[in-house]
């Protein structure tokens, strides 16, 4: 194996301070790290003769992992933990370069570099990449990107001593108004491959009516050939803003590399925005034709009924709803083409930009369980407004039409359960009380990270059946339902404000079927 000097001095460029000792946590991470940059097998003569070839090899394979941290630096900054974005460029890495190294080995590897930069800074006393003829300039200043983006060296970035001079790094994300050195990977080439050893596609263990969603030619054109086996690279975390082609791309690509063959969970493709089919037809026109990217409840129902015939034993979806009505979207269009002299202002820049549309999350996950030698269902909503007051705050101009939007979610869960025979018997509301306190609330990107924890460890994010036991539940601060019947306050009477203050008289009523009132 060569020498320690050796493989430091392949790795090192001008601009980088590397502390002394060694760079990684463990030996076998090291000899992957090298084994990632010099090729199996490589030797110290290789290192001595090849030394330039290796060098343009390594800084190529370190430009492409901090390109792909910079394309998805919201999504680190945003999160409680960023295993999704190491995740993220961990299968960049394997796809580029065929890279074996696991999330946090790339984790690790990011902020050795990022650090080596930043103590070369410190030490420098100013900012930039040298003038020199080093081949390493571009990735240098993909490094300073990426410090600027995260708040390296603004008490965002802590360096710990490891044990025997082990190099390791504690990560605080920084505020989001750091990361404006962001890049865009949705319609970058290498997102939608094919499907490795002629998978067909789409996956035949896919439901018919997944496949039905998968026709539409935005999904063929960037997810085709994506399946459990070959995930590729996931799109950002949506939020609120997010184009309605994120949401779904994101919806979509999370079923397809998260489901496998005999999974009894099902993810409905598409974000539900509508209550049904004709909600979704008025919006077409005002929506810019983006309406038609959305779902809607009465198909997300008939989905889970379907699911549950086949053997599912879990249903979700991500309801993104938005509170203004066609009249506003209308007045605002005209509003903008006038003052902007019709140059270019269109419902779809409405529906896109403008903070009156922007979308809600919730996330809707129905259990299909046996109770008392009975077929029951259970009901959980992962709903931000149930445990965030910052997310009330920020949707208090809308707060009556979310209870009338939750009123009419809960009246078609009802009929629907009712219509088919099924009680309900279990109810959750509430989940992680969890936010950033140095960004806003995002109440669609919290859902979204949800389902994803949903969909890879789902005993430890969702509410278990009583007789499976709720240990692990208590920490993501469920509520249960206890009685059969809820009753609940839903609806706004006649006579109430839009501001919900003087003349509300309470109107109540109770659930044939134990339904989560998430309020």
């Amino acid at each position: 194996m060569p020498s320690r000097f050796s493989s430091k001095r392949a790795l090192y460029f001008r601009g980088l301070s590397f502390p002394p000792g060694e760079l990684f946590s463990s030996q076998p991470r090291t000899e992957r790290i090298y084994q990632l940059f010099f090729g199996p097998g490589y030797t110290e003569v290789d290192l001595r003769e090849k030394i330039q070839e290796l060098r343009a090899r390594t800084t190529g394979i370190l430009s492409t992992m901090f390109s792909t941290c910079l394309a998805r630096v919201e999504t680190f900054v945003s999160v409680q933990n960023s295993v999704l974005g190491w995740e993220v460029v961990a299968g960049d890495l394997k796809e580029s370069h065929g890279s074996s190294l696991a999330g946090p080995e790339v984790e690790e590897l990011v902020r050795v570099y990022a650090d080596a930069r930043g103590a070369y800074v410190r030490a420098a006393g100013e900012r930039g990449v040298d003038h020199t003829s080093d081949d390493a300039d571009g990735l240098i200043a993909l490094i300073d990107q990426w410090l600027d983006a995260t708040g390296h060296g603004q008490d965002h970035w802590q360096p710990l001593a490891g044990n025997d001079g082990a190099h390791l790094l504690v990560f605080r994300p920084a505020p989001l108004e750091n990361a404006m050195a962001r890049f865009d990977l949705q319609d970058r080439p290498g997102i939608s491959q094919q499907p490795a050893d002629n998978q067909d596609w789409p996956p035949k263990h896919l439901a018919p009516a997944d496949a039905q969603l998968l026709k539409h030619p935005k999904m063929q054109q960037h997810l085709a050939g994506i399946y459990w086996q070959n995930k590729a690279a996931m799109p950002n975390l949506p939020g609120e803003n997010t184009e309605p082609l994120g949401l779904r791309l994101f919806v979509t690509w999370l079923g397809l590399a998260h489901t496998t063959p005999g999974s009894t969970a099902a993810l409905y493709l598409a974000p539900v925005a509508f209550m049904n089919n004709r909600e979704r037809k008025d919006w077409y026109d005002a929506s810019g034709q983006q309406a038609k990217l959305f779902g809607h409840t009465d198909d997300f129902l008939e989905y889970a009924a379907e699911a549950f015939r086949s053997g599912k034993k879990t249903v979700m979806g991500l309801f993104t709803p938005f509170f203004a009505i066609l009249h506003d979207a209308r007045s605002i269009t005209n509003q903008g083409a006038d003052s902007a002299n019709s140059a270019g202002y269109s419902p779809r820049d409405v529906f896109n930009q403008h903070h009156k549309l922007r979308r809600f999350g919730c996330a809707v996950l129905i259990r299909h369980i046996q109770r008392n030698g009975s077929q029951a269902i259970q009901v959980v909503l992962f709903c931000p407004w149930d445990r965030h007051r910052w997310i009330k705050e920020a949707w208090e101009e809308y707060e009556w039409r979310l209870l009338l939007w939750k009123e009419s979610l809960l009246n078609a869960v009802d009929t629907w359960a009712t219509g088919h025979g099924v009680s309900s018997c279990d109810g959750y509301t509430g989940g992680s009380r969890f936010t950033r306190k140095d960004r806003e609330p995002d109440s669609v990107e919290m859902c979204a990270q949800w389902l994803h924890d949903v969909m890879t460890a789902p005993n430890k994010t969702i509410p278990r059946a009583a007789e499976e036991g709720g240990e692990e539940t208590e920490a993501w601060e469920w509520g249960g339902v206890v009685s059969v019947h809820k009753t609940s306050e839903l609806a706004r009477p006649r006579g109430l404000r839009e501001d919900g203050t003087q003349g509300a008289v309470c109107q109540k009523r109770k659930l044939s079927c134990l339904l989560v009132f998430c309020g």
